[in-house]
């Protein structure tokens, strides 16, 4: 049998040839023969492939960059001359008229009235509210009773005005009368400047009330000059609110 191969373009399609293959027998647009006779083999169909459309090649981009162009010169800047300004115009003066006060009123003197003098306070020897004065003239001391070196006074029978003449670094020494349980006790007051006072309280291992014990003071000279010194017999607490002691011994210490 004679094969027949044909060949054909679809319409559309790109420029690429499309095969297609046809049964055997007459030429495409010619009569067709009769159907087949019962009994022969029937030619399978023709199937068409079709290529997939290939994508246009697309033209490469060149990106050109602007070239940067050279600043514009600019034209120089011309400056005009101002016109001139004709002179200001005088401003009249200003008068200041004087203000016309009259003279401040004389004032009367202020009289200051002095005070009046306060009377002298008696010195309370022993006293808180009375500091302890320094004595200036002896002369006026001569006449009190002389202190005697390891002398021992009775509370009710101690001279209450003594005097004493002594050398620097001389220490005197004497006792006085003191009574346990009642709170009263010795103490002094005194110029550390001039002089050292020392008061020792006797105590005994046991206690009884009433019983008499004493105090050693001793005294001793510092500086040259004229000093007194207060021994005070009270009870501390009392004496610190004001309350008047017991018993004052003054004692008028002359230091050479």
């Amino acid at each position: 049998m004679k094969k027949n191969l044909w060949i054909w373009a679809v319409a559309g399609a790109m420029a690429l040839p499309q095969i297609g293959f046809a049964q055997f027998g007459p030429k495409p647009g010619q009569p067709q023969p009769g159907k087949p006779q019962p009994g022969k083999p029937q030619q399978p169909p023709v199937v068409v492939v079709k290529p997939a459309p290939q994508p246009k090649p697309q033209p490469n981009v060149v990106v050109v960059k602007p070239v940067p162009q050279p600043p514009k010169p600019q034209p120089p800047v011309v400056v005009k001359p101002t016109a001139p300004q004709p002179p200001p115009k005088p401003q009249p003066a200003v008068v200041v008229k004087p203000v016309h006060t009259p003279p401040p009123k004389p004032q009367p003197p202020v009289v200051v009235k002095p005070e009046a003098p306060k009377p002298p306070v008696e010195y309370r020897p022993g006293h808180k509210n009375h500091p302890l004065r320094d004595p200036r003239e002896r002369e006026h001391y001569k006449d009190w009773h002389v202190l005697r070196h390891k002398q021992y006074y009775k509370l009710a029978e101690a001279p209450e005005q003594l005097q004493v003449s002594m050398r620097v670094g001389q220490e005197i020494e004497f006792k006085l009368e003191e009574r346990v349980g009642d709170g009263y006790k010795w103490f002094a007051r005194f110029n550390p400047v001039i002089v050292d006072v020392d008061v020792d309280h006797e105590r005994p291992h046991w206690y009884q009330f009433g019983r008499k014990t004493h105090s050693e003071v001793e005294i001793e000279g510092r500086r040259p000059g004229n000093t007194m010194v207060e021994l005070v017999y009270a009870r501390p607490d009392e004496w610190d609110r004001g309350v008047d002691p017991q018993k004052v011994v003054q004692i008028f210490v002359h230091i050479e």
